[in-house]
């Protein structure tokens, strides 16, 4: 199991009040956070800490939904954070990546693997909304490069009818299985 540790000066009932705010379970001083009902983190509380614990063997959008959780109730606690105990990963350079602690190089970093595993291959491409859009073999793809954030901004597929392109502020695209 990952262990996160957030430290805040918040007294106890204010923690609970902004957790369960923020769509976290309270029982008995142990907050749950699920998805789809999975529950994929706990914490428990100890001397104005928060201690977090979460699988080591979670998929991409589970550890995503992790850190959004992560970065609300830090903001929202005006809490500190060590996550030295959660890498999930390394980066290019070698530099370790963690649930908070470079997340946004290390979702970059394997979404532009993913999408390079993904070039002539059959995908869909769809707005924030999930819309699809296109689908076709994927040419290429642009991403925003005035947001720190891994944004995709155009994509070019080749359908049925040549090579089409769409725009939009934050697409995805998606391997089709067939």
């Amino acid at each position: 199991m990952f262990k996160i540790f957030l430290k805040t000066d918040k007294a106890m009932n204010d923690v609970t009040e902004t957790m369960i705010k923020y769509g976290w379970f309270h029982s008995e001083n142990v907050y749950k956070k699920s998805k789809n009902r999975k529950v994929l983190i706990t914490f428990s509380w100890e001397n104005h800490s928060l201690v977090g614990t979460f699988a080591q063997s979670l998929n991409f959008k589970e550890y995503e939904f992790i850190h959004h959780a992560l970065i609300d109730l830090i903001d929202n606690l005006h809490a500190t954070y060590d996550d030295s105990h959660c890498c999930l990963g390394y980066l290019e350079d070698g530099s370790q990546t963690f649930i908070v602690t470079n997340w946004a190089a290390w979702e970059k970093f394997l979404t532009t693997a993913k999408l390079k595993s993904l070039e002539g291959k059959k995908v869909s491409v769809q707005d924030e909304n999930e819309n699809v859009l296109l689908e076709g073999l994927l040419v290429d793809y642009e991403t925003d490069p005035f947001n720190d954030i891994f944004t995709i901004i155009s994509c070019s597929v080749i359908t049925l009818f040549g090579e089409r392109k769409t725009t939009g502020s934050n697409l995805k695209i998606e391997a089709v299985y067939e």
